[in-house]
């Protein structure tokens, strides 16, 4: 899965949504679905796995001048 329990992600597009993964399952129809909690707020929300992407992905370069 491209997703675990405790992974630090966000939502890339959209309304701003930077949370942690609290569950990840599949549904009826075999979909993977991830449950976020809000960062700071507790609130929890239910993904598919093309909306989110990881806070700290080690492939991703940040480059700062």
């Amino acid at each position: 899965m491209k997703f675990q329990v405790g992974d630090k992600i966000r939502k890339p597009k959209g309304y701003a949504f930077d949370g942690t993964i609290v569950s990840v399952f599949q549904n009826t129809n075999g979909d993977t679905r991830i449950v976020a909690e809000l960062d700071g707020n507790g609130m929890l929300h239910i993904f598919s796995e093309s909306q989110l992407e990881h806070r700290d992905n080690p492939q991703q370069i940040d480059i700062q001048f």
